[in-house]
């Protein structure tokens, strides 16, 4: 799944972006169709300028072959067609490229090429392959493993607004990995962000908040962030709000409300969530009191151990 929502996220910057570069009318044309959801269409044309050899085209006909949209799904295609484009140094084909021999699309899993090729486009500028390059270096994937380096790209992308970036960064600060530890700097960066609904920033805020790690301690925007983690589904965060409604922290304390949260952590499999749902089944707060339910709830945390 992440793997289609980065390529997804790609794709959307870069037709954006094909517009203010590429003027031709049959390339705007292509962009007008896809952001339609005419993928048969966009692909048809794309189709027809990519063999003209416009690079753009080819990267966008790789990644409508590689997601089978307005064409059957075709991964040696679709890394023929951004091979072509890369080969032409079009930052987004030697992305996806790199994309691709990270997740073996087409072709088999190659580290060291994923990196020569995210590396490739970062030289570029480009802020999402900067922050893989960043990743790559952090975690020694394709690359020796070099901290320094890996806040360098990680800073280069977060100063052009990437909200990855931002939270790479933030976490760098936290625990003093190529860097002296900062729990302000890393609350700044996360809050940078944040505010551009990264959840996994977006619960750190809420970490740094209610233990004042970074900023002064504040239950009502912990809650605050915990929440907005919480909406985008992540299940930490959904515990958490459960928790601060439970005790009244930040908020009007509500049972019914509790459990509503509770429900929703315990339904992804958080057992700690999955037991305090137990709990108000079988008090009866926050919801008509059930022993049944409450068994069930005691019996899917036991299974968790």
């Amino acid at each position: 799944m992440k793997k289609i929502v980065t390529i997804l996220i790609l794709t959307c910057s870069f037709c954006a972006l094909m517009a203010q570069r590429d003027t031709s009318a049959i390339m705007q044309r292509v962009i007008e169709c896809y952001n339609n959801g005419d993928y048969d269409c966009a692909f048809n044309l794309a189709n027809k300028v990519a063999n003209e050899g416009n690079a753009h085209a080819q990267s966008c006909l790789g990644y409508l072959y590689s997601e089978g949209l307005g064409v059957a799904k075709n991964d040696e295609k679709a890394i023929y067609w951004t091979q072509k484009s890369a080969d032409q140094g079009n930052y987004y084909g030697e992305y996806n490229l790199g994309w691709m021999y990270q997740q073996g699309i087409g072709v088999a899993k190659d580290a060291v090429k994923a990196f020569y090729w995210f590396q490739k486009a970062a030289n570029q500028g480009y802020s999402e392959a900067q922050t893989d390059v960043g990743k790559c270096y952090a975690n020694g994937d394709g690359v020796e493993q070099d901290y320094s380096k890996a806040l360098l790209w990680f800073m280069k992308a977060a100063e052009q607004g990437d909200a990855d970036a931002q939270n790479c960064v933030a976490y760098m600060y936290s625990n003093g990995i190529g860097v002296s530890q900062d729990s302000k700097k890393s609350f700044e960066w996360d809050k940078k962000s944040a505010e551009q609904d990264n959840v996994n920033a977006q619960y750190n805020l809420g970490v740094d908040y209610e233990f004042g790690d970074g900023v002064d301690q504040s239950d009502k925007n912990a809650f605050y962030w915990y929440k907005k983690a919480a909406e985008q589904g992540y299940v930490d965060a959904q515990f958490k709000v459960a928790v601060f409604y439970d005790l009244g922290r930040g908020i009007t304390q509500s049972y019914t409300n509790a459990f509503l949260w509770f429900r929703k952590a315990a339904e992804q499999g958080d057992s700690l969530a999955q037991f305090n749902l137990g709990v108000y089944y079988k008090s009866g707060q926050g919801v008509a009191k059930s022993y049944k339910d409450a068994l069930y709830w005691f019996k899917k945390a036991a299974e968790q151990g």
